[in-house]
């Protein structure tokens, strides 16, 4: 590990569509006051090196206007790096050239994800990228990425090199497990057929992960450790077997879809907290180090999480490791209007 940071940051991402949902609602002056940076999700790239905020237009403005954090504004997510319709933005030298110089001193701190696997070059081009973005932007304006936790993922960065490149790297130690983990005999350590129910925020993992991007030639000090404000959620083969060997049904997922996310096995924070306090649902709560928080209610469905106690233990523990700070997905995935997570 490196020396400690200047200053420990508390990144979080603001997902600018959250009004999309039916319920679970916030605006950017909700946006609590600890955070030290925050990231506005997504801008998009126009196939002519446009920015696009079509459709979060107020929401930006209303962002803008709100202080106490440095504003950032995050390109890609989700499919972006990978879908036909917009990773060919960047496929070619030019491309990425014409896009750093002519565009990006509009943006502040832009989170520009990696381009799609499938060529020897991709690392070399997206290392390429980045420097030239970071030749283009003035000085007080700030680059940074989102890195995979994951070897498989990872290894394709050439992530010392990018780390002299970039402010910072948001680490995305969490989904270190999920419904795609179905049948994957190579998924889950312990389980030669797969599908076994494993925390997505496994302590464990997480440390192996900091080992490997630290080891990888990173300084500590570079890197904002992903901090979920959400679960994974499964629903469970058998009633009552709920402990890492036992498995959850698939290929699709049967976990109950939340009432504002509705999304099977991805469920807020905030819903969680609404099935705790429902009665008649039979809910119970598990608790181990490594494991994380576990939580089990009509009778096969099971969410992995962290509660604000074991939240707030891991943030005193990365900070104990001279990390730079956390990075919250996402802040809007909480109360309504408000936060739980208040300490640090």
């Amino acid at each position: 590990m490196s020396a400690p940071p200047d200053s420990f940051a508390r990144v979080g991402y603001f997902e600018a569509w959250n009004t999309d949902r039916p319920c679970l609602h916030m605006w950017p002056q909700s946006i609590p006051a600890f955070y030290t940076h925050v990231h506005f999700a997504f801008g998009n790239i126009s196939s002519d090196y446009e920015v696009d905020i079509s459709g979060v237009e107020e929401m930006l403005k209303q962002f803008k206007a709100k202080t106490g954090f440095k504003h950032i504004l995050s390109f890609g997510g989700w499919a972006f790096s990978t879908s036909p319709q917009t990773y060919p933005i960047f496929l070619h030298h030019e491309q990425r050239h014409g896009w750093s110089r002519f565009r990006l001193g509009v943006s502040r701190a832009p989170d520009i994800p990696g381009i799609p696997a499938g060529s020897p070059e991709d690392g070399a081009n997206y290392l390429d990228f980045l420097k030239r973005v970071r030749a283009a932007l003035p000085g007080q304006y700030s680059v940074s990425i989102a890195a995979p936790a994951s070897y498989w993922y990872l290894k394709g960065f050439p992530i010392a090199d990018i780390s002299t490149v970039v402010d910072y790297i948001i680490y995305m130690t969490y989904d270190l497990h999920g419904q795609w983990d179905y049948k994957s005999a190579f998924s889950d350590p312990g389980c030669p057929e797969g599908s076994c129910l494993r925390s997505h925020v496994n302590r464990t993992e997480t440390q192996q992960s900091f080992s490997m991007i630290t080891k990888a030639g990173v300084p500590s000090h570079k890197i904002m450790v992903g901090m979920p404000l959400y679960g994974r959620s499964f629903e469970m083969s058998q009633a009552g077997c709920y402990t890492e060997m036992c498995t959850f049904t698939g290929p699709d997922s049967g976990a109950t879809p939340g009432s504002c996310t509705d999304t099977a096995g991805y469920i807020s924070n905030w819903e969680i907290q609404q099935i705790l306090e429902t009665p008649g649902n039979n809910a119970q709560q598990y608790f181990s180090t490594a494991a994380g928080d576990i939580l089990v209610y009509d009778g096969t469905q099971y969410i992995s999480y962290m509660t604000t106690a074991t939240y707030n233990s891991r943030l005193a523990w990365i900070k104990s490791l001279n990390f730079g700070g956390t990075s919250d997905w996402a802040l809007d995935l909480e109360t309504h209007g408000g936060y739980v997570h208040k300490s640090g």
